[in-house]
């Protein structure tokens, strides 16, 4: 199963800037999504049923063939498993996705 990594972000976030380092320093590929408007990533926000404080970019997804993972931001970002799980991935036999978070 091929493992996609989404970062929904805006222009002059450092927080943005700082988790696509982290995911090129891993080596893990990624398509950036830009949402520089408010009302679209309001929008969005209420699509992934995120309360309040949660509502803040990067917003880190991984899709796992069907099944879709909301890492969060920066923070949730280095203490995921990802990286892990990116290379076991690519190898033979890898973990799933919904072992992300153990």
């Amino acid at each position: 199963m091929s493992l996609k990594v989404f970062i929904h972000s805006k222009d002059g976030c450092p927080h943005c800037v700082e988790a696509k380092a982290w995911l090129d320093q891993h080596g893990i590929p990624y398509k950036e999504l830009l949402h520089n408007d408010p009302a679209v990533r309001q929008a969005l926000y209420d699509r992934m049923g995120l309360r309040e404080g949660q509502r803040t970019v990067p917003q880190i997804m991984l899709f796992d063939g069907d099944d879709v993972h909301r890492i969060g931001g920066m923070a949730e970002l280095k203490v995921s498993r990802l990286e892990t799980l990116w290379q076991q991935t690519q190898e033979p036999r890898g973990e799933r996705a919904s072992e992300l978070r153990r």
